[in-house]
């Protein structure tokens, strides 16, 4: 495939905005790491698709649109990991996180006994709204690391 590290994400279909002033065809061997580039500064935060996050009917929480606004950051931020669930602790919630659909789907209590399974991902949401990923899992199921993070984010809160 030749085209630019623009060009490749888009085709990945990461749905962000990119400049316009790349080459498409016969791109100069730069493009690979042009894509690195882009990919590293998707995985730090960087690059924000402004795409919005919802909250699912019947997920029992409400959010304001400051909340919402972090949450598609961090929606951002979790899926440049390669997150598809997350679980999302904001101002003092903990919420899951479709991260594919960019949808929360409810919240969770910390405090409840049991588990907690299909989360790949521990993403804190600070007042800055800049997230951290405190944790992820890349295969599925709960990890002792992820029983870790939700450990170490629950005293922290």
């Amino acid at each position: 495939m030749n085209g630019s590290g623009t060009e490749i994400l888009r085709t990945l279909g990461a749905g962000a905005s990119f400049p316009v002033d790349v080459d498409v065809v016969g791109a100069p061997p730069s493009a690979g790491s042009e894509f690195a580039a882009l990919l590293a500064s998707a995985q730090s935060g960087e690059l924000q698709t402004g795409l919005e996050v919802t909250v699912a009917r019947g997920a029992g929480v409400q959010l304001s649109p400051s909340q919402l606004e972090r949450l598609a950051v961090a929606a951002d931020r979790a899926h440049a990991e390669g997150a598809s669930r997350a679980l999302v602790l904001i101002d003092g919630m903990a919420l899951e996180l479709d991260v594919l659909s960019r949808t929360i789907t409810g919240g969770v209590d910390l405090e409840a006994e049991g588990v907690l399974t299909g989360i790949d991902a521990v993403v804190r949401v600070g007042a800055a709204g800049v997230p951290r990923v405190a944790s992820f899992v890349p295969s599925p199921g709960i990890a002792p690391s992820l029983a870790r993070a939700l450990e170490e984010s629950r005293s922290n809160t």
